[in-house]
């Protein structure tokens, strides 16, 4: 009884104007602007056995759809008991949409202006009972006029569900024709098979009124929700879905932007999206500043490509109109310039352009003297990887080791030089037979440990910061590093600005000893010592520990990952992990504990 009361509650709420056909077994349906209703037979007493009913429903015109909802309980979920078959057509020879066992609700939308309806109850059937509210919906197609005020959009009409073979269109024009269009997603729902490269079921948007591949801004499905704006009055969507049946819905909102209103934020998800300037392709404009900001969310790197430039100004000047690129150098999120645009394709650089970061910012700029078309940009992510922007105070970029130590140290020390820093040294060695060791003489700790790193040392086995890791450090540690060939790579990240932060100091040599961690520590009461172990594969390093007669000793164990969140350590630590014991390695008295993961403890007596 409580399915037969929501059916009423539904029907009540939802549908106050409607035209009853209560408990006829079938029946030939023609829809108008009234809803019409179907109940199972003898509802809302429980339906007989052995029953086969038919109901073919006809939409007003065949410029419109049949939508149903649906509130249904049944015997059985395997449908052996009673059923409730929807077909997209006038009869059960027609493509099935959705057969309905055990209890479910909902809504179903066909493809065509015609819907047949199949119940049928067995022979030792005790069912109980469905309710149906058919509704003339119109087809997923319109127009829709945008004003600056935020206007909500549902395609192609939930609460029903998108089915097979869909192409729907929709024109959003802007109430005033100076001004632009914009789309914001605010959800997509779909329970199909995932479609990660928008090759089944799509929502593609163009600029204007058209299809033409130059106004093509971009496609989405699956989970993405991306945000498109046009460079004319209009801004068009195409809903496209294949043969398989799927679930599928979308909300949206739409408006209208000032004409002056050209800056925007773009999220960049598994697909290109496409920029065009102000006006594209006519004239964009006197005295324009727009800034574009791109998101990258499925990926932190992307690439830009240039396809058409067409502006005032001589490059490389660009000292009257140009689009500027700025490029984020990685983890730290500082900007730089990656290049600029003026006058023409054939004479401008045109890409590709890459960015490590998760931002990248296009900057476009006019003068009072506008004849041009301006730009159209294409961003996408990408897998690649590129050698971040070199900031101008970090000196220069390559050194060479020698047997006699060189001092490096990082830019302004002892003092930080400023905020955002990037800098990458190459250390080669003089002999390539040698190898190159660091020793971190001097550094400082960070404001707010494990919740703020100022800046961040990283050291790389290797000429480039794409080879391995060999370590990471924010803080106080001083570690003593090798490599395993004739290079190393350091590069230097400062994300925060603070007078009272020196930066590190350290010098570097060639050597042909093998690197051994570990070692003699002696500690006081004045102070404390930072025991780093470098990371490779089959480290095995021993430290021995001595405090003055009569005084304990307390160690910390930490995570020496400031990105990564601290967090207990396994029950079991069977490789690649710290284990601390109390008394000389060659008179070991007890094991205080092993650790392992990602921790951060108290300390440990």
């Amino acid at each position: 009884m409580a399915v037969n009361a929501i059916a009423v509650m539904l029907l009540a709420v939802l549908l106050p104007l409607r035209d009853t056909n209560a408990d006829a077994c079938g029946n030939y349906m023609q829809l108008s602007n009234l809803t019409k209703s179907i109940t199972s037979p003898g509802y809302p007493s429980l339906y007989n056995s052995s029953l086969s009913c038919e109901w073919r429903i006809n939409a007003s015109s065949p410029d419109h759809l049949v939508g149903v909802l649906y509130v249904a309980q049944f015997e059985s979920k395997n449908c052996q008991h009673g059923s409730l078959s929807f077909y997209d057509g006038s009869d059960n020879s027609s493509g099935l949409l959705l057969q309905l066992c055990g209890t479910d609700r909902g809504g179903i939308l066909s493809c065509g202006n015609t819907m047949y309806i199949q119940f049928t109850s067995s022979a030792s059937s005790y069912g109980t009972s469905f309710v149906l509210t058919a509704n003339n919906t119109e087809r997923c197609r319109g127009t829709f006029i945008a004003t600056p005020q935020m206007t909500n959009f549902t395609i192609p009409g939930i609460p029903y569900v998108s089915y097979r073979n869909l192409n729907c269109k929709w024109i959003i024009t802007s109430a005033n024709e100076n001004h632009t269009v914009q789309v914001k997603s605010r959800r997509l729902v779909y329970f199909g098979p995932s479609s990660q490269s928008c090759t089944c079921d799509v929502v593609r948007v163009y600029n204007g009124n058209t299809t033409e591949a130059d106004q093509f801004l971009g496609e989405y499905c699956s989970t993405q929700m991306p945000n498109f704006y046009s460079s004319k009055n209009s801004l068009l969507l195409v809903l496209t879905t294949d043969a398989n049946t799927t679930s599928f819905g979308l909300q949206m909102q739409y408006s209208s932007r000032p004409e002056g209103h050209c800056s925007r934020t773009h999220s960049i998800y598994n697909t290109p999206i496409y920029i065009l300037s102000p006006g594209y392709p006519s004239s964009y404009g006197s005295n324009r500043t727009c800034r574009i900001y791109l998101n990258g969310i499925i990926s932190p790197n992307m690439r830009l490509d240039v396809l058409t430039a067409d502006m005032e100004g001589t490059y490389p000047q660009c000292d009257t109109e140009s689009v500027r690129l700025f490029a984020a150098t990685g983890d730290m999120g500082s900007n730089y310039l990656a290049g600029k645009i003026c006058g023409n394709s054939s004479i401008s650089p045109i890409g590709p352009y890459y960015s490590n970061g998760l931002f990248k910012e296009v900057v476009f700029k006019s003068n009072s003297d506008t004849k041009g078309m301006a730009f159209r940009i294409r961003v996408s992510p990408t897998s690649r990887k590129v050698i971040p922007h070199q900031s101008d105070n970090c000196g220069p970029q390559f050194r060479n080791a020698t047997a006699h130590p060189n001092i490096l140290s990082s830019p302004g020390y002892p003092g930080m030089s400023g905020y955002e820093d990037n800098c990458i040294w190459k250390v080669t060695a003089s002999n390539p037979k040698m190898m190159v060791r660091i020793v971190v003489i001097d550094s400082d700790v960070p404001f707010f440990e494990w919740v703020r790193c100022d800046y961040s040392v990283t050291f790389y086995n290797g000429p480039s910061i794409f080879n391995d890791t060999i370590f990471s450090w924010c803080g106080d540690s001083k570690p003593t590093l090798q490599s395993t060939g004739s290079a190393m790579t350091i590069q230097f990240q400062t994300r925060y600005y603070s007078s009272d932060l020196k930066g590190f100091r350290l010098k570097y040599f060639t050597t042909n000893e093998t690197y051994r961690c570990g070692g003699t520590v002696n500690v006081t009461t004045v102070g404390n010592r930072t025991l780093t172990g470098q990371y490779e594969n089959s480290q095995d390093c021993h430290w021995t520990i001595h405090a003055p007669a009569n005084m304990a000793i307390q160690v910390k164990v930490t995570n020496l990952n400031p990105y990564v969140k601290p967090m207990a350590p396994p029950k079991t630590c069977n490789a690649d992990y710290v284990e601390i014991y109390d008394g000389s390695f060659d008179n070991i008295s007890s094991s205080t504990g092993k650790w392992c993961g990602q921790y951060s403890e108290g300390f440990i007596n």
